[in-house]
């Protein structure tokens, strides 16, 4: 980062450091995301010059340098950024830059769909062997669009949930691609070694390495509840309260069955848990997909019942039948409830195939790494 980022950066996770409420944590994280991408907004930008604008943000200096080299070779890019205003901005910068006789093309989700099929059209036939920029938006351009004129891809924003990234990738790395496909990820890293490790940019590359690795592993898609909080822990290098997080059975009570199960990923995800979000249908058993701090694997059912009720053993079946679906045969079992205690024939068969079982007397103090069943039967 140039002076001016890091200082902007720096100030931001020092407020940061004071947020105690989910709400201020969204803020710090949105805020660290904008400055890692630039200090000033790009709606103030016209007060200052063009190459003073691009200098003080590393990701734009740095996309720059790149589309420079590009040009150089008459070849095509295209930039993945989700602010809409930095994309008018960017176009108006690539202009300006590049002596272009156009402003490079948008495709957002406000353009309609006979439009973007015209834009892509264009982009494929127009100006072959001649350096070329289209800009779009993560969402609206990943998918369903054939743009293999184009062998560069810069992601100099980055979407959360890495299969949308690599959605966008694949607009260019599709049938018709008959040269090398460059990919970039430009990323702002703090100067000060205090901070340097724990900024923004590295740290979400680092979670979404780890949902691309967990996704091969399981096959099922990398949506982690805890997300949020584990980027403010890692960035700001506090713990925040989060949005659900709760400290009483009462509360955990009043929850739907689907926030119980939201709640005990979000508890995982803050021991320092790698968790994966099953689907809603079709999760063949599981409703988490679980690496422990050590990287053991573990599957984990959750069952949200009446607080003076037993569990049944619906939650072994659904175990033993999900370590198949997933073929994860040394994978630690967890059954999770909110109730009193489990059913006899629960305890029985948990103790007979390796089933720890969690229940309402250990639930608020289950750390999720040294679980243990406490009296299951009797609660």
């Amino acid at each position: 980062m140039p002076p001016k980022q890091a200082e902007a950066y720096a100030a931001a996770v020092a407020e940061g450091r004071k947020a105690s409420a989910a709400g201020e944590m969204l803020r710090t994280l949105h805020a660290l995301r904008g400055i890692s991408l630039h200090p000033v907004d790009p709606q103030q930008a016209r007060e200052y010059g063009h190459s003073e604008y691009i200098s003080w943000s590393a990701r734009l200096a740095v996309t720059f340098e790149i589309l420079r080299d590009i040009a150089k070779k008459r070849e095509k890019a295209l930039i993945f950024l989700e602010s809409l205003d930095m994309q008018d901005l960017l176009a108006a910068m690539l202009k300006r830059e590049f002596n272009l006789a156009r402003q490079p093309m948008l495709i957002h989700g406000g353009v309609p769909g006979d439009r973007r099929k015209a834009l892509v059209d264009k982009f494929q036939r127009e100006q072959r062997g001649e350096f070329d920029v289209m800009i779009l938006s993560p969402k609206a351009g990943g998918i369903g669009l054939t743009l293999t004129e184009a062998n560069h891809v810069i992601h100099l924003s980055r979407w959360w949930n890495p299969a949308v990234e690599d959605q966008c990738t694949d607009r260019i790395y599709r049938i018709g691609q008959n040269r090398t496909v460059h990919v970039y990820y430009p990323m702002a890293v703090h100067p000060n070694p205090d901070i340097r490790e724990f900024s923004f940019d590295l740290k979400l590359h680092a979670l979404l390495d780890r949902k691309r690795e967990l996704s091969r592993e399981v096959l099922v898609p990398p949506i982690s509840p805890g997300d949020e909080a584990s980027l403010f822990r890692d960035t700001v290098g506090v713990q925040s309260r989060s949005d659900g997080e709760v400290n009483s059975l009462d509360e955990i009570d009043r929850m739907t069955a689907r926030q119980f199960e939201d709640w005990v990923l979000r508890q995982l995800c803050a021991k320092g848990w790698r968790v994966n979000r099953t689907p809603v249908t079709g999760d063949g058993g599981a409703d988490g997909i679980l690496y422990d701090p050590s990287g053991n694997p573990a599957i984990v059912q959750l069952k949200h019942r009446q607080c003076d009720s037993r569990c049944s053993d619906e939650p072994i079946d659904d175990l033993l039948r999900a370590r198949k679906a997933y073929t994860m045969p040394t994978a630690t079992l967890f059954a999770v409830t909110n109730a009193k205690g489990y059913s006899a024939k629960a305890v029985e068969r948990a103790d007979r195939h390796g089933v720890t079982l969690i229940c309402r007397v250990n639930l608020i103090s289950w750390t999720g790494n040294s679980a243990r069943v406490i009296d299951p039967l009797n609660g």
